[in-house]
């Protein structure tokens, strides 16, 4: 069994486990981009294609419901149904990216997007931990 170490002291990525790279203003293994480290799986991870990386190493994807509504239950098998879970904002950092990302679709003067974006709006969960 191979223990992969993700920010793990390094001068050249042969210093570095199996996919990680030697960051060489940190002098650190980590992912290249645009992958991430995922603790649970201990291994670098990407977000698909369509999906958001936020900074806070999550992948967002707006899902478009074209309902006249959609209940919290029906968004959580929509999700599991995408091997995914509802968004849940752990701390204000991660409130102000996902504001900030918000933002920037409502910006882009492309109404037609940002329609699909926010067709009958978005499902979040604040966790005040």
């Amino acid at each position: 069994i191979v223990s992969i170490t993700i920010e793990k002291k390094c001068s050249t990525d042969d210093d570095c486990d199996l996919e990680l790279m030697c960051n060489i203003e940190s002098h650190t293994c980590t992912c290249p981009q645009p992958y991430f480290w995922h603790e649970d799986i201990h291994a670098c991870y990407g977000c698909a294609p369509g999906w958001l990386k936020l900074q806070t190493n999550k992948c967002l994807l707006y899902a478009i419901s074209y309902s006249s509504g959609i209940t919290w239950y029906e968004v959580k098998k929509t999700c599991k149904s995408l091997i995914a879970q509802p968004l849940m904002i752990s701390d204000i950092n991660e409130f102000i990216e996902l504001q900030h990302q918000i933002e920037y679709l409502l910006n882009e003067n492309d109404e037609l997007a940002a329609s699909l974006y926010f067709y009958q709006g978005a499902w979040v969960q604040i966790n005040n931990g």
